[in-house]
């Protein structure tokens, strides 16, 4: 004899029990996964130095307080003070893999993303390797996961590691994306080591030895061609012209406005850049010899003003 709920074809509801924690990406807080997948082959063992900061991102985890400015990059000035919520757990551990995934892969000579080759060139590892080590990968599209895009924008926010989009011409004239250029901030390092200035030097001390033990495996490269200098050569005069072009507006537009005129900048972009680090070093070496603690160094090197607003 059939129930009624069988006879029209109701199926019964089942009660299942929810296991998840609601965000819907399979972490667990009280277990989280801070291990790769897998880590990239290298001879030899990591450098101490970075040994020592993967031990201590670990502890990241459990520890808000041993990467401030990445736990408290959203969070407003009244939230920190009071000690409200900063980084979720899911984050934390997100930010710990790929983090893992980035200091396994960093050249500690350059602190750029990737291998130094003997004939001089440079092989940057891509968002793709580094989410795939992580585990970050979307299982559907193969391609960086949400999330992995989610937490690297979040490190590039935190000033802990600048990337660059690079681009090169190929043969038939076209212009092409190639894999951007990512490199780690020696600040970064400075305080996942401890954020003392003893810890700066072993960094310094330890990027110099490092250079000598790999010096014959980096090569000297080739000379540019004559095209490649007289290329070069051109884009800096191009770029100085168009510096130029643009003051002219700029005094232009000051005038109709009533306005002080800008200032000339003569630099071409390499000069400038060039110019720009050798300040910015100059700057944080003199908040070092002021004796100030690592987080107030951090604090100031924030504030110091981005290449775009920087004058000599």
């Amino acid at each position: 004899m059939t129930t009624q709920i069988e006879d029209v074809g109701i199926v019964p509801s089942i009660d299942f029990v929810n296991t998840s924690t609601g965000n819907r990406c399979d972490h667990d807080p009280k277990n989280p996964r801070l291990e790769l997948d897998f880590e990239p082959g290298r001879k030899g063992k990591l450098p101490a130095v970075i040994q020592q900061c993967l031990d201590n991102l670990r502890e990241y985890y459990f520890d808000r307080s041993i990467l401030r400015p990445l736990a408290e990059l959203d969070a407003s000035d009244k939230k920190v003070t009071a000690g409200k919520r900063s980084n979720r757990s899911e984050a934390r551990e997100a930010e710990v893999l790929v983090i893992s995934a980035i200091l396994h892969c960093t050249d500690l000579t350059s602190l750029l993303v990737g291998v130094p080759l003997p004939n001089g060139k440079f092989v940057h590892r891509s968002t793709y390797e580094l989410a795939k080590m992580a585990g970050l990968l979307d299982p559907i599209t193969d391609e960086p996961h949400r999330r992995f895009k989610r937490c690297l924008s979040r490190i590039r926010r935190s000033g802990m590691m600048e990337t660059t989009q690079a681009r090169r011409q190929d043969k038939d004239g076209n212009v092409r994306a190639v894999v951007g250029v990512k490199r780690i901030d020696a600040d970064f390092i400075i305080m996942l080591m401890g954020g003392t200035a003893k810890d700066a030097d072993r960094l310094e001390k330890a990027r110099a030895s490092h250079y000598k033990a790999t010096k014959s495996r980096r090569g000297k490269g080739t000379a540019p061609t004559t095209k490649e200098q007289r290329d070069a050569l051109a884009e800096r005069m191009m770029a100085k012209a168009k510096a130029t072009e643009e003051h002219k507006a700029a005094v232009k537009a000051a005038k109709q406005l009533n306005e002080a005129p800008p200032a000339i900048d003569m630099f071409c972009p390499e000069a400038k850049a060039q110019a720009y680090q050798k300040a910015r070093q100059s700057f944080q070496k003199d908040c070092l010899e002021g004796g100030l603690d690592f987080h107030a160094i951090h604090a100031a090197m924030k504030n110091f003003p981005s290449i775009e607003h920087w004058t000599p």
